[in-house]
């Protein structure tokens, strides 16, 4: 498993000199395998990391934000982009492919900023949750052999642990917001299943939270050697 990991996070060297329009097409294009989609995506991530950071920090100061919520906007940005993978170079006014691709980089950047302001207004006000939430008893019914790697090995960890880490687990990844906790009736609903009180079932979830961050963490070294 480490060598697969290892040698996939190595595969988008291979790509970080190609040209924008390039990378673009193979991201984009139907017929990409996905460990290609993930190289070529790291590659374009390294590519217009620094440029896009520029632009979110200054963003963000400009709405009262810090330099941590700038960064976050950026890995939301490239996230949000690679879910949609829906750049058309005919819409874009620059003279450069790269630059095009760059302009259309900060829209959804503005729009994950907005997002992000929305999301904290609810947090403010308490209207993340409406009442129709429920536990998670277990994890979705897929083949996860077709996993990436790095997926892969954290369903696997899941699966290591006990039912009840499991639904605590999933039930919490599923319903929880940053700095707002789980409704009180999703709460009592889930202590009532696994037959656990409060504090048992934080020191269950953080168990299961540590193993998956140490195989990330794992996988994060093989990244950079």
């Amino acid at each position: 498993m480490v060598y697969i990991i290892e040698l996939r996070m190595n595969d988008w060297k291979k790509f970080q000199e190609k040209e924008t329009e390039e990378l673009i097409k193979l991201i984009q294009g139907k017929e990409t395998n996905q460990q290609t989609l993930d190289s070529v995506f790291i590659a374009i991530c390294f590519k217009f990391r620094e440029s896009l950071a520029k632009f979110c920090i200054y963003l963000c100061n400009n709405r009262g934000y810090d330099i941590d919520t700038g960064y976050l906007i950026v890995n939301r940005t490239f996230r949000s982009y690679y879910k949609s993978k829906k750049f058309n170079i005919n819409k874009g006014n620059c003279k450069s492919y790269h630059d095009n691709f760059l302009v259309y980089l900060q829209k959804i950047a503005r729009n994950e900023l907005n997002d992000f302001y929305k999301e904290e207004q609810k947090k403010i006000n308490n209207q993340y949750y409406d009442g129709t939430e429920e536990i998670i008893l277990k994890l979705p019914e897929i083949d996860y052999t077709r996993l990436p790697p790095e997926q892969r090995a954290i369903h696997e960890v899941l699966l290591s642990f006990s039912h009840k880490h499991q639904v605590i687990y999933l039930t919490y990844k599923a319903h929880e917001k940053d700095g707002v906790n789980l409704p009180l009736n999703l709460r009592n609903k889930l202590r009532n299943y696994v037959d656990l009180k409060q504090p048992t079932i934080r020191t269950y979830k953080k168990e299961v939270i540590d193993k998956i961050e140490s195989i990330k963490k794992a996988i994060n070294t093989l990244k950079t050697k």
